[in-house]
């Protein structure tokens, strides 16, 4: 019977023997502990930023509770011009509360609308001083003036309105840009009819009634100037959580951080998860040199998430204990946590089961 020979040092167990081998040293502990990377986070976060339409949204992420709420602030009109100024006292860093105004909103359009009222407001203010002067003649030429230039404005909003009638045929122009000039033409051709109206007045009218007619201008032009700036009011946004200010780059506004607690985000194997639960104690070393710092586990994801290499990942949240006050968000160490003992058997199970 010939027999073939084996190379020296090669380990030549059967399938059957190494089953044996596996269950008969199964419950032999493999460790007690793992050890991950981990990445430092505020308990809270809030961020602020503006799209490319100009329209503002904030976005809250609560990592102890594994929260996220994301909404629109502040929206844009089609054709508006935005932008955002944080106020001039806040400087990174600089801690706020919640409630507290972090900056405002500023539109094109909306500071474009309070200077015209402003100015037909001064003009109807010196129109009802000439009135009340008893100066009929001008205020008839007034009347007149008025009228031509309500006029002028009506011709050059049509002739627009060609041109993009013209572009819409091409769809060169979107149907909402286009209704916005249809709605400038009628808003044109209205203030011809005031203006006639107007003028009509100041040749027939008597002063007491053309007192009131003006009177009554000024009042509607102050409650449209008191909306404006009531708009400009709510322009404010302000921060939802105590926390420390930090200034925006890019598309980024603004940014609030809770830094009252602090979270460490961990990346744990699929196959380790399940030797983990809350309240389990862990204890990290810093890059940076910082003292190490000790927490708790507090939440595990249950949806994985697939790494470089294709393995499967689950993040893991601990709550930091008290922290050295140098350290900074995203911040990476490593992260030893005392997990539950497993066996060479238990792994084996794990695996199979996946």
């Amino acid at each position: 019977m010939r027999h073939i020979a084996r190379p020296m040092g090669s380990v030549g167990f059967s399938v059957p023997l190494l089953l044996v081998f596996s269950l008969g040293t199964g419950c032999d502990p493999l460790t007690d502990s793992l050890t991950v990377s981990a990445r430092a986070v505020p308990s809270q976060e809030w961020v602020l930023q503006q799209d490319a339409d100009g329209v503002i949204t904030g976005s809250l992420t609560d990592h102890l509770q594994g929260r996220h709420l994301r909404r629109t602030i502040l929206g844009a009109e089609r054709g508006d011009r935005i932008r955002f100024e944080t106020l001039p006292e806040l400087a990174s860093g600089v801690s706020v509360a919640a409630g507290d105004p972090i900056g405002r909103r500023i539109s094109a359009l909306t500071a474009r609308r309070q200077a015209e009222l402003q100015g037909q407001l001064d003009v109807e203010r010196a129109y009802l001083e000439l009135a009340r002067s008893g100066d009929k003649a001008s205020l008839v030429r007034e009347a007149n003036v008025r009228l031509a230039l309500a006029q002028a404005e009506a011709a050059q909003q049509r002739r627009t309105l060609v041109r993009q009638r013209s572009l819409f045929e091409h769809n060169l122009v979107a149907p909402a840009d286009l209704e916005l000039v249809e709605a400038a033409v009628e808003a044109a051709d209205l203030r011809v009819r005031i203006a006639e109206a107007q003028l009509q007045t100041a040749r027939t009218g008597g002063s007491e009634q053309e007192l009131r007619w003006i009177e009554a201008r000024i009042a509607d032009l102050l409650s449209q100037l008191d909306q404006v700036r009531l708009d400009i009011e709510a322009d404010v946004v302000r921060s939802p959580i105590d926390g420390r200010f930090l200034g925006g780059h890019g598309d980024t506004l603004a940014v609030v951080q809770d830094t009252t607690a602090w979270a460490a985000i961990m990346p744990v194997a699929w196959t380790d998860h399940l030797r983990l639960q809350p309240g389990l104690r862990v204890q990290l070393q810093w890059d940076a040199g910082l003292p190490p710092a000790t927490g708790q586990l507090t939440r595990l994801k249950t949806e994985a998430f697939s790494a470089i290499d294709g393995r499967q990942f689950v993040a893991v949240v601990a709550r930091l204990d008290s922290v050295d006050g140098a350290l900074v968000p995203g911040l990476v160490g490593q992260c030893r946590i005392a997990a539950d003992a497993q066996t060479w058997l238990d792994r084996l199970q794990r695996i199979l089961a996946l």
